[in-house]
């Protein structure tokens, strides 16, 4: 399990062999010690880690700051696959890329959050999440700031990538015209979203016939954000919010294109579905935004859940 793997703060690439009923030592013997010499040559590594277990053998090969990891995983892969020592009844081995990103953001305190009060009806850090409650008849329009600026080697560039995992515990739909709306992503300006600015990121939206995951990609306040056009909307009934559901999201942005998937755990390998938008051009993205917008006191639906683990990747487009 790569979860389980600890993290060395360097970009690295995990080696797993099972090899059922095996020994430690026969798999220290037969698996590490083929392994662990073809790939400590691979340009750009820095350490190799090694763990023999009964019918396991698991590698972390770090790699210096900057390499192409998809180069990297590409030279390991052609290591290993010119070993011919390895146990004839092993496992073919696995591959796992881990890259560190520039900015984890794991809610263990409220620091560095500005806006939207960490201990309001609407927005609270607590117990290592961070809580958001949209509330029917109360109106809100404050967003909770986060500046990733000081915490990155360079600005953010033209290419990121932005994961994080959002469980919805409570989702009631709305039955008027009037819609509340949790819009998370990246944007210019520390303002909230009365005021014109980027937003770009995604939306879920609740009101009459509104059940919605919108894309933001747009130049405006909050509405111009994520429609007024509509620039893009997921679909699947398995990626819409609703009660007791969770979901992993990964905003990848290159060039004039954003993309937006949602997995269903915690590896981001289980695709639910994924929308692309293009059209647009930005940069000076900088603020973390997490919105919970009730635009209209007569909005009667409501949503409550969590965000945690939010990570930021900078001038990348794979993780």
């Amino acid at each position: 399990n790569v979860q389980s793997l600890p993290d060395f703060g360097f970009d690295l690439i995990t080696v797993s062999v099972d090899w059922k009923s095996a020994s430690p030592r026969d798999v220290e013997n037969q698996v590490i010690k083929s392994i662990e010499p073809e790939v400590r040559t691979i340009d750009g590594v820095r350490k190799v880690n090694s763990i023999a277990r009964e019918g396991v053998g698991q590698l972390s090969i770090e790699f210096v700051k900057n390499t192409d990891m998809q180069r990297a995983l590409s030279d390991v892969n052609s290591a290993i696959s010119r070993i011919q020592s390895l146990p004839e009844d092993s496992e073919k081995p696995k591959f796992y890329k881990i890259i560190d990103p520039d900015i984890h953001i794991d809610f263990s305190n409220n620091m560095h959050w500005e806006g939207l009060s960490t201990n309001s009806d609407y927005w609270q850090i607590r117990d290592g999440e961070g809580h958001f409650m949209l509330y029917s008849k109360n109106k809100q329009l404050n967003s909770a700031t986060y500046d990733l600026a000081p915490f990155l080697e360079s600005e953010v560039g033209e290419d990121w990538v932005l994961r994080y995992k959002i469980t919805f515990d409570t989702y009631k739909q709305g039955n008027n015209p009037e819609s509340s709306q949790l819009l998370i992503g990246l944007h210019n300006e520390s303002s909230n979203g009365m005021n014109v600015q980027w937003g770009v990121g995604i939306g879920f939206l609740n009101g009459a016939n509104l059940k919605l995951t919108n894309l933001m990609y747009g130049y405006g306040n909050y509405n111009e954000w994520h429609c007024c056009p509509i620039k893009g909307q997921l679909q699947n009934e398995d990626s819409l919010p609703g009660p007791e559901k969770t979901f992993w999201l990964e905003y990848v942005k290159g060039n004039e294109i954003l993309t937006v998937k949602i997995f269903d755990e915690e590896n981001y390998e289980n695709l639910i579905e994924e929308k692309s938008v293009d059209g647009w051009s930005t940069n000076d993205l900088r603020f973390l935004k997490i919105s919970p917008l009730v635009e209209d006191i007569y909005a009667n639906g409501s949503m409550s859940g969590r965000i945690d683990d939010i990570k930021f990747y900078n001038d990348k487009t794979t993780v």
